[in-house]
């Protein structure tokens, strides 16, 4: 696609040289332009060499005329576009004929006149738009007169209008239209207006000229990439528009017709509501997925909250000085948990933790920490968590593909509450809305558990790492050279944080159930911790269960090696990454039978359960029997690999019928507007729970007094 540009560039800079040497009798033939490009190939990379290069030949005064030779250089743009698979069946001579007359569809052409015409007709041009845009309108349709927006080709352009600038010839040109709009032709000859050649003209200052050239490059790259990536055909035309209160920028929708997340480099930002070393879901999982995505050559930013002291202390039990010291952290977690070094970028943004959640809530909008020239796929990590108080620029606005992840189910949390059913209710409704006010594109469901979302689907697009799956080919290989010997030294354990809500309440009920059956208790060990922990021990204590408490450990722990077995009751899960874990580690796992493990049924070791007769009969069998080792295929659906072919599969834009898209654009832009007018209000946010003092971004992370200065006010909805 470099190579693409240079095409351009070159058939730009020989049209504007055809334009200087009009006047000229001079001509130069077109092999020789090719063999003075030729003997530059080292530099076809860069357009601005080979633009300095072209247009210092054409200055010469000649004129490119004469053969239609294929130069070389397009020989080897055919054969690096087949290779690079784009597979274009037509032929090198075939792009070269569609991509001059797409350039030749809205030629420019200069007349020399003189400077004070030039000067007089310009002052008479001074109004809302530009004399040249006035009079296109009159014979062209609006669609015609869309602007491009602002690229990757913004520099080059920069650098052409200096160029110009610098022409003492150019502020005395004019464009002259003779016939339809597309038909601008050169006059030489400087006929008055009425006479053959010459009507209408449209003086132009140079600034006017440079503007519209800017203007006509930006649409025709736009076109011409769209042609060679997709064959020769018609290309979308995106910018900004004419409206009543002067320009506006096109939603990124536009911009991102054509985006495949399978291409090699495509630019992605995931966002998320947590960082290690809080050992959570929403931390651990984002993590992998930046790095797995980062391997297969995307370009990967991960962003994750930022806390004051205080929240550090509170979730993390430690205190780190600077974001950087944060991110060493990181790196190395996430080095020994996948084995290698991952290259991506690692963005903080400001965050604060509130308890009455169980959460942390961004501060401000957190769409800015990422540049314009890196907004291309957005993958949001529990987007209604994200968007529940988010004011600012719009995801949808600023990035041209926009994906949800739904990790909680926040509606169960939310019925467990006093007036639970009116809480879920209402949350149910609000998710949705912040949902189609963010502008996603797709919402992928971790599994049917959570709410119905606009644009959704389920998928599992989370796996484990590699070190799980190396452990689970140890204990295969000890099973089978065990000889009746165990490999498993350890019984029954359960990992999670301590919280009601993480399927404490079922554990201690199927527990209690199989000692009132069996006469026995399960000797059960449980790794976590939470806001929960000292309730829940003592209703362990309180029923007599043999339940032992250790504390917060993860599978990556060697104490955990030796468990054979995995208990896993939760409802209200989404899925449970520590079932994956302990399914790739080779143990038994006895879990519900519930939406939430849908995806763990076919595994050999998954035994599930649909009431507390049932679960006896699981727990009895896997204390009983030896885990089955398992095979290639079962061990491949477990890894991030193979998650991450998932996710760029299921997350792939979709064609929309226009009638479609533009009534869920209607609906979901009026979202939008009335959620981003509410959350400005302070009042509204300190009462739907955001907390006081948290619109606006923090400019500085380190100002510890800025994060002093926020309120954490309970919601209606939030539980006392």
């Amino acid at each position: 696609r470099a190579e693409t540009r240079v095409i351009y560039h070159t058939e730009c800079v020989r049209q504007r040289g055809s334009c200087h040497a009009a006047s000229s009798s001079k001509t130069w033939p077109l092999n020789k332009w090719t063999n003075e490009m030729n003997s530059h190939q080292q530099e076809w990379k860069s357009g601005d060499v080979l633009l300095e290069r072209a247009a210092s030949f054409f200055n010469r005064t000649g004129r490119v005329e004469g053969t239609r030779e294929v130069p070389e250089w397009m020989g080897d743009l055919d054969h690096n576009l087949k290779k690079t698979s784009l597979a274009l069946s037509t032929s090198v001579q075939d792009l070269q004929k569609a991509a001059e007359t797409r350039l030749r569809s809205f030629p420019l052409r200069a007349t020399r006149t003189r400077a004070s015409d030039a000067s007089s007709g310009s002052q008479g041009s001074s109004g809302s738009a530009p004399v040249l845009w006035k009079n296109l309108q009159q014979t062209s349709s609006k669609k015609e007169l869309r602007h491009p927006i602002k690229d990757e080709w913004e520099d080059w352009l920069k650098s052409f209008e200096e160029k110009l600038k610098t022409k003492s010839d150019w502020p005395r040109r004019t464009l002259v239209r003779k016939g339809p709009v597309s038909d601008f032709q050169e006059d030489t000859t400087r006929k008055n207006e009425g006479q053959q050649g010459a009507r209408n003209p449209i003086p132009l200052k140079v600034d006017q000229l440079v503007r519209h050239a800017r203007e006509v490059a930006h649409e025709r790259l736009r076109n011409l990439e769209t042609q060679w990536k997709r064959g020769i055909g018609e290309g979308e035309t995106c910018g900004v528009e004419d409206t009543k209160k002067g320009r506006h920028r096109v939603s990124a929708k536009r911009r991102g017709a054509n985006l495949s997340l399978m291409d090699e480099g495509r630019k992605i930002a995931i966002v998320t509501t947590a960082s290690l070393p809080w050992m959570t879901g929403t931390a651990v999982n984002p993590l992998l997925r930046a790095a797995f995505l980062a391997k297969m050559k995307k370009k990967v930013t991960l962003l994750v909250p930022w806390l004051s002291p205080q929240d550090q202390e509170t979730i993390y039990q430690r205190h780190f000085q600077t974001p950087e010291e944060q991110e060493i952290f990181v790196r190395e977690w996430l080095r020994a948990r996948v084995g290698f070094d991952s290259d991506f970028q690692l963005k903080f943004y400001p965050g604060r933790y509130a308890p009455e959640k169980g959460s942390i809530l961004p501060v401000g909008d957190v769409s800015k920490c990422i540049s314009d020239d890196e907004a291309e796929v957005a993958i949001l990590e529990e987007p209604e968590h994200l968007n529940w108080y988010h004011h600012g620029e719009r995801w949808s606005d600023k990035f041209q593909h926009v994906v949800g992840i739904v990790h909680t189910n926040y509606l169960e949390y939310a019925k467990r509450e006093d007036n639970g059913n009116l809480k879920a209710s209402i949350l149910k409704k609000v998710n949705q809305w912040v949902c189609r006010a963010a502008g996603c594109d797709k919402i992928i469901k971790l599994s049917d558990v959570v709410q119905e979302l606009p644009r959704s689907t389920t998928c599992f697009v989370h796996g484990v790492s590699p070190k799980f799956l190396d452990i689970g080919r140890h204990k295969s290989d000890e099973i089978s050279q065990s000889r009746g010997k165990s490999a498993f030294p350890k019984g029954v354990y359960f990992l999670g944080k301590v919280v009601w809500g993480k399927g404490y309440t079922e554990l201690l009920e199927v527990l209690e159930h199989h000692r009132n059956k069996h006469g026995i208790n399960i000797d059960v060990d449980v790794y976590g911790h939470g806001d929960d922990f000292v309730s829940v021990k003592e209703e362990a204590n309180r029923h007599g269960l043999a339940v032992r408490f250790h504390g917060a450990r993860d599978h990556a722990d060697s104490d955990i090696y030796g468990y054979k077995v995995f208990i896993n009751p939760s409802l209200s899960d989404v899925v449970a990454t520590t079932t994956a874990e302990a399914l790739a580690m080779g143990k038994f796992v006895v879990c519900a039978d519930h939406p939430s493990n849908k995806f763990f049924r076919n595994f050999p070791n998954c035994l599930t359960y649909k009431d507390k007769d049932e679960f006896c009969k699981c727990i009895s069998k896997a204390m009983s029997e030896e885990p089955e080792p398992l095979n290639e295929e079962q061990r491949r659906l477990l890894t991030w690999e193979a998650a991450t072919e998932r996710l760029l599969k299921i997350a792939e834009p979709d064609q929309h019928t226009s009638k479609q898209r533009a009534l869920e654009n209607c609906f979901d832009r009026l979202s939008y507007m009335l959620h981003n007018s509410l959350s400005g209000v302070e009042a509204y946010r300190i009462t739907a729970g955001a907390g006081g003092g948290t619109r606006d971004c923090l400019d500085d992370l380190l100002d510890v007094a800025k994060f002093d200065q926020m309120m954490a006010v309970r919601g209606i909805l939030d539980r006392k």
